[in-house]
């Protein structure tokens, strides 16, 4: 299980453990949304499709060739909802939530990063999709 870290060094958004969730449908994953920004934490288990993972690789890693390409990010379980923004002076805005699947209760944060920690963040994505995609293809 990998996880993947969206932020920075102090705030940030953790898809904590990502697994397959069923042994007979290995699109569906789980993973536990870590958030920390401003001393508020969670630690949240959300159900987040494979697609989901890969369409946010490729949207990260336009952001981080043109600096310029906004995006939002969820899932289809609406437990994570994230809006990646770019600013002219090379900072990017992260705007989004974190909820509980009950729908009781709900986070929403804003957390500033900028380019220096996509990369590390793509690493991570990469290498949980091949992680994921090893384990399904070893299914079928």
């Amino acid at each position: 299980m990998v996880d993947v870290q969206i932020g920075n060094n102090v705030e940030y958004l953790i898809l904590g453990g990502i697994r397959h969730e069923y042994d007979d449908d290995l699109n569906f994953c789980k993973a536990t949304l870590q958030l920390n920004v401003e001393g508020i934490k969670t630690n949240i288990e959300a159900t987040i499709m494979l697609e989901e993972l890969s369409q946010l690789l490729s949207d990260l890693k336009k952001l981080y060739e043109t600096l310029k390409y906004s995006f939002k990010f969820g899932s289809l379980e609406d437990n994570v909802s994230v809006e990646f923004t770019p600013t002219y002076s090379g900072q990017i805005n992260l705007l989004g939530y974190v909820r509980s699947s009950n729908y009781n209760s709900s986070v929403n944060f804003e957390i500033t990063t900028d380019q220096t920690f996509l990369p590390e963040t793509i690493i991570q994505l990469q290498e949980a999709i091949a992680n994921l995609t090893a384990q399904k293809s070893n299914n079928q």
